[in-house]
């Protein structure tokens, strides 16, 4: 066991920071493990699970409020394009129903069934 390894409890804040660290500032995975006091098969394992996918790691000194602005923003949009596809599939079957009244007066046919059933 190394002396330079960390005792105390290791909290979420710490493995962000850590994580950014390495890709922000820079260096080897060992340079990082040993600048945080962690192994370097922990600092894979972290960079793993909290590595950025596609969007940049939020910055802790603002984290709540960051992620809660951009998890705002997420939602916003999601709701605009429901509202957006919703719009498209009731004017879809608005052309449908417009489209089998056409057919019915002018081949003078049912294609909708009636509402109640025999059983």
């Amino acid at each position: 066991m190394d002396k330079n390894l960390r005792k105390e409890p290791i909290t979420d804040a710490f493995r962000y920071k850590v994580v950014s660290d390495y890709f922000y500032k820079g260096g080897s995975y060992k340079e990082v493990a040993t600048r945080n006091g962690i192994t370097e098969p922990t600092l894979y394992r972290w960079i793993r699970i909290f590595a950025p996918t596609s969007e940049p790691i939020v910055e802790l000194s603002h984290g709540t409020e960051d992620m809660e602005y951009t998890e705002k923003k997420k939602l916003e949009k999601r709701i605009k394009d429901l509202e957006k596809a919703l719009e498209y599939s009731n004017l879809r079957a608005d052309a449908y129903k417009k489209a089998i009244d056409i057919a019915e007066d002018k081949f003078n046919i049912t294609l909708l069934k009636k509402s109640g059933t025999k059983q």
